[in-house]
């Protein structure tokens, strides 16, 4: 991060040299966009922000998006500076329409470029024969109205490789013309992603013989993506399984929606893999336990299948289907190398479930959501060290719901793992919530196996210093890295700073518990380097907005000390 920073600061002074008043930040990014520190700062479709306001003022009407007053032609003098800048894009996140607040959170507005902006600057790209953004391979679009889809038809004559569509809209009108568009660079796109979320019409049956020509002719297609309940009505499943390159096979489910019943027997639309799927090296699914089990039961073993991943949408009716559904794994990827679980399993679950998995040499590494797991004693780690002894990486997840005395049981179960199961070299664990105190008891760790990594997941809701503290405690000087960031199918990790209902007592008490940590984090900084990286970032911003949009007082007597803590510590400058 420190290294991309440095090289953002040199492409701002460039670009500062040669326009002064404006500079697009997203611009800049895209400029050094080989960088893998700099993708991590290009997500949300705000950073299009920037680069829009080159063409006018924001109006104060919109706060939270891209619009300018449609009175107000485009100076021909912004649009060339636009167009300077635009040639830089090579990845484009845009949401084009209305404010659309039904799945996402109402207090979390998605920003989105007005209608009237984006239809002006479509159609001066178009006459001028250029593409809009020249330069993008990779889009991730929402159409949020049928308006929307006629504005975004300049972004589909750029070199398009991956894109990620969502279809938000009254109506299916508009999507035959956007297959026929994404047709034309069917000899370029090798990733596709499709999400629906129809407000008025079922585009189970509306819109499937569009999406199997689209798809079929991306002959080039390495990695699909579409919703259960389009895939369970396709009709053509024999032209999708011939492509000859497809690798990354996903079906996702929107728990929001409930659009006709999906069956136990057609949730995929798919009775079994055959040998068309030869080439599919990883599956992401999710739906009920026996659609798996007959799916992988009824197909022809694949061999390049590496990594699966799986989801139930309900809990098991027993302790017989675990076994069962990880026998037809096994039968299904016999060279597998990553498996991801998410069950909700009976807690009679037992070590002797997982037998089946010593038949796969190669597994390497296991992603599992089983709570069941963080309650296992020593000697029951010790059993599953022995069944899967080839295991490298173990992590795991659990809900506090169930077991709220986190984060000893989490430590306890961290304990047991490093002392039972020498072969792990790569230990996880997420935890969705931990209370805002440590630990009462210390939790002690023999000395940790050289090379041991240990990574730790956060949700939102998480004061994960509290838990490299604890660690900190539990594994004294062995500790080699802490890590608050996404691995595998972990989500990102990020820090509440405050809750809205907490007051000013409250939240001094838990700056308390912050000072202690960086105060522990300094002590470890010379023996791990870049302890606890993305971290940081949320405490140096202490004074920006809380997920409720509302700033913490500055003036705050709490917040005072924990930033004067933070910079005398000196662990902020030796991160970033």
């Amino acid at each position: 991060m420190h290294r991309a920073l440095q090289i953002l600061e040199v492409v701002d002074s460039i670009f500062q040299a040669a326009d002064k008043d404006v500079l697009p930040i997203c611009a800049v990014l895209c400029r050094a966009w080989e960088l893998p520190a700099l993708r991590v700062l290009w997500r949300a479709p705000t950073n299009l922000t920037p680069l829009f306001r080159l063409l006018g003022p924001l109006s104060d009407a919109y706060a939270n998006s891209i619009h300018r007053p449609s009175n107000k032609a485009v100076d021909p003098k912004l649009w060339d500076r636009f167009q300077r800048y635009s040639k830089l894009i090579r990845i484009l996140n845009i949401s084009i329409g209305l404010q659309y607040s039904a799945v996402n959170a109402p207090d979390k507005p998605r920003p989105v470029v007005s209608i009237a902006t984006f239809q002006e600057v479509a159609l001066m790209a178009v006459s001028s024969g250029q593409p809009l953004f020249p330069s993008i391979t990779s889009l991730n679009l929402w159409l949020l109205s049928r308006e929307a889809v006629v504005c975004a038809g300049p972004l589909f004559l750029s070199p398009l490789s991956r894109i990620n569509l969502t279809w938000v809209s009254e109506t299916e009108s508009g999507f035959p013309w956007v297959a026929s568009q994404l047709r034309k660079q069917a000899g370029s796109i090798r990733s596709l992603t499709l999400d629906f979320i129809p407000t008025s019409f079922n585009p189970e049956v509306e819109v499937c013989d569009h999406l199997v020509a689209m798809i079929s002719s991306f002959q080039g297609l390495v990695e699909l993506n579409i919703p259960c309940f389009l895939a369970k009505h396709l009709p053509a499943w024999k032209d999708i399984a011939s492509l000859p390159n497809l690798e990354w096979l996903g079906f996702h489910n929107r728990r929001d929606l409930n659009i006709g019943g999906v069956g136990p027997a057609d949730v995929y639309g798919l009775s079994s893999f055959n040998d068309g799927f030869r080439s599919l090296t990883h599956f992401v699914g999710e739906g009920p336990v026996d659609v798996a089990l007959s799916l992988f039961q009824n197909s022809t073993p694949l061999p390049a299948l590496r990594s699966i991943q799986f989801k139930a949408q309900e809990p098991l009716s027993d302790n017989k289907e675990f076994p069962l559904l990880l026998e037809s794994i096994v039968a299904l990827a016999p060279n597998l190398e990553e498996l991801s679980l998410t069950i909700d399993a009976p807690d009679d679950i037992l070590v002797e479930d997982f037998e089946a998995l010593t038949k796969l040499s190669s597994l390497r590494g296991i992603w599992i959501r089983m709570e069941r797991m963080l309650t296992w004693n020593d000697e029951e780690y010790k059993s599953f060290a022995k069944t899967i002894p080839q295991l490298t990486q173990l992590y795991l997840a659990m809900d506090p719901v169930y077991y709220p005395c986190l984060p000893r049981s989490t430590l306890l179960a961290i304990s047991y793992i490093v002392s039972s199961c020498p072969n792990i070299k790569e230990l996880g664990v997420f935890v969705e919530a931990v209370p805002s105190t440590l630990p009462d008891e210390d939790i002690a760790i023999e000395p940790l196996p050289p090379g041991l990594t240990i990574n730790f997941g956060f949700s939102l809701i998480t004061d994960p210093l509290l838990v490299a503290v604890a660690l900190y405690r539990m594994c004294g000087q062995n500790l080699i890295l802490v890590t608050a960031g996404s691995t595998y199918s972990f989500p990102r990790a990020s820090i509440k700073m405050r809750d809205e209902e907490e007051d000013d007592e409250t939240f001094a008490d838990r700056v308390a518990c912050w000072e202690e940590a960086i105060h522990t984090l300094g002590r470890l900084r010379p023996l791990i380097g870049t302890l606890l990286r993305p971290l940081a970032v949320p405490l140096w911003q202490l004074n920006a907005y809380v997920e409720s949009g509302t700033p913490i007082n500055e003036n705050s007597e709490s917040v005072r000390r924990l930033v004067s803590v933070v910079r005398a510590s000196g662990f902020i400058g030796s991160v970033l």
